[in-house]
């Protein structure tokens, strides 16, 4: 009987636009939670001139859960780490917006720095970019739970022994053109801008155990009581709300994520 690995949250954070950061228990964010535009408060500003929005949030929560990873665990995370990104929308205003200026005026005024955020593996690709990490890059949008088969993708990677670190981002852009086409009124008014990264590493390093902060059914931003978190982070946002660092990934928690 083939005997797998253990894998660990060894960070995790959350970026909700709005929530100011007494919202959130422990030590997961000591950032102002800003909004994409405003991304240079926590990342600085080079490197961000033409991000798209759905990047520029996930490098927000990405960067507290790598520093907390790292502060917690006594290393760095691997340089080798792979990065898996659920998302239900990712960059499509991006590309419809693209389409929509060629069709209007043709492509002789099109940048050429638009094109980088025209993949459909985009916000990904921008994590392993700016974290200059070479592992595995993906970014699933596989409908209602994208979020769920990330961290799916996640455990298998690990397990099959690929890399040690594997970098988890659930990110929902929940506003543009898109969203406005694609869902009726109620469902937008409903949707969250948010997301959430989680480290999970088959090493746990200086870490002896579980800790005591995990967000307590996570953050929720200002506004309609009936927010809710946006499909494309709902997984990742629920596994951060409900772990400490050090804690290990169940076999149930994987099947879970397995089946939906």
């Amino acid at each position: 009987m083939r005997c797998e690995p253990d894998v660990y949250v060894v960070g995790r954070a959350i970026h909700v636009p709005g929530c100011p950061p007494s919202m959130f228990r422990g030590d997961l964010s000591d950032q102002p939670a800003c909004a994409p535009e405003d991304a240079h408060a926590v990342l600085g500003r080079k490197g961000l001139r033409n991000r798209d929005r759905a990047s520029r949030l996930a490098l927000c929560a990405v960067t507290q859960a790598v520093t907390e990873a790292e502060e917690r665990r006594g290393m760095p995370v691997s340089s080798s780490a792979a990065v898996v990104v659920g998302c239900s929308f990712g960059n499509v205003d991006t590309v419809v917006g693209v389409a929509e200026d060629i069709m209007e005026s043709g492509d002789r005024h099109l940048s050429p720095l638009a094109a980088a955020n025209l993949s459909s593996n985009n916000v990904s690709a921008a994590v392993s970019i700016w974290f200059r990490v070479t592992g595995p890059s993906l970014t699933l949008c596989s409908g209602d739970r994208p979020s769920d088969d990330a961290l799916a993708a996640a455990v298998r990677i690990l397990r099959s022994g690929r890399c040690r670190d594997v970098i988890v981002v659930g990110v929902e852009v929940a506003s543009g053109p898109s969203c406005e086409a694609y869902l009726d009124d109620d469902m937008n008014r409903r949707l969250q801008t948010q997301a959430s990264a989680v480290i999970l590493s088959r090493d746990l390093g200086a870490l002896a155990g579980p800790d005591t902060g995990a967000v307590a059914g996570g953050p929720a931003a200002p506004g309609d009581a009936g927010d809710r978190p946006a499909p494309g982070a709902s997984a990742v946002l629920a596994l951060v709300g409900s772990s400490g660092v050090g804690q290990r990934i169940t076999s149930t928690q994987h099947r879970d994520w397995e089946a939906r």
